[in-house]
């Protein structure tokens, strides 16, 4: 009998039970239940899914070949986990050098000083 099982690997080399319903990709839980594949799971990272083949001995090797390229097929309809976007920076915005000197002295209202005093900066 062939033996096939999906899996979801880890960065920590832990291996999940995978599997595809539809167009939806679950891990399988302890008690035999499934949730959506997560990013993380205790210290590892999401890497890529895969499967593990065993044939049977007797097979030939056109039909193990043929098998391997189903389950490749099947794997790459699997999705992956949504990377988490990362925020930004609360950064201040930076001040532009023209309008420095206006800042500085704001009855400085000549823009032709301003355009001096930004190529001196």
């Amino acid at each position: 009998m062939n033996q096939v099982s999906f899996y979801a690997l880890y960065s920590d080399g832990r291996k999940y039970q995978a599997v595809l319903e539809g167009d939806q990709t679950f891990v399988r839980t302890v008690d035999g239940g499934k949730m959506p594949v997560p990013l993380r799971i205790e210290n590892g990272e999401f890497v890529e899914f895969g499967f593990d083949y065993s044939p049977e001995p007797r097979l030939r090797a056109g039909d193990v070949f043929e098998n391997f390229g189903r389950f490749a097929k099947y794997v790459s309809r699997m999705t992956p986990p949504a990377k988490r976007q990362r925020r930004r920076s609360s950064r201040p915005n930076r001040i532009r050098p023209r309008y420095v000197c206006c800042l500085v002295n704001p009855a400085n209202r000549n823009c032709h000083n301003c355009k001096e005093a930004s190529v001196r900066m």
